[in-house]
Order: structure tokens, then C-alpha cells, then sequence
């Protein structure tokens, strides 16, 4: 089983990792839009938003403990 500070880190990086996550989709998406905020790129859009989604679970999947672990 995880100690609590590996779980502490475990959510800290998460965290961390989320933010990146939005940081990057935010500016794809900005680049999607023209300056009065509408989207003009759909695909664009849509491609970042499933790269966003995939990178969330990815970084999810990384932060609970493998139950098939054992130590």
C-alpha cells in the first residue's frame, strides 16, 4: 500500500499535471478563434479538446495505485 506522503505527491503531481493539460488546451484553442472569440476552426477546436481528454486520463490513470501491484 502507498504511504500517504507517496499519495500526497501522487495527487501534488496530478495536480500539477492538470494544469499543464489546461494551459496547453487553452492556447490551442485561442489559436481556433478570431479575435471577437468565435470559433473559426472547428476541427481545430475538436482535435484539442480530444488530445485535452486523452491527456486527462492518461494523467489520471497515473495517479491511482495499480491494484494489480502488489509489494
Amino acid at each position: 500500500m502507498p504511504t500517504a506522503p507517496e499519495l500526497a505527491n501522487r495527487a501534488r503531481d496530478f495536480r500539477l499535471r492538470m494544469a499543464v493539460i489546461d494551459s496547453e488546451t487553452e492556447a490551442a484553442l485561442d489559436m481556433t478563434r478570431d479575435r471577437y472569440g468565435r470559433a473559426v476552426h472547428a476541427g481545430a477546436a475538436a482535435a484539442a479538446r480530444a488530445h485535452r481528454d486523452k491527456a486527462a486520463m492518461e494523467a489520471h490513470a497515473q495517479l491511482a495505485p495499480d491494484p494489480l501491484h502488489r509489494s
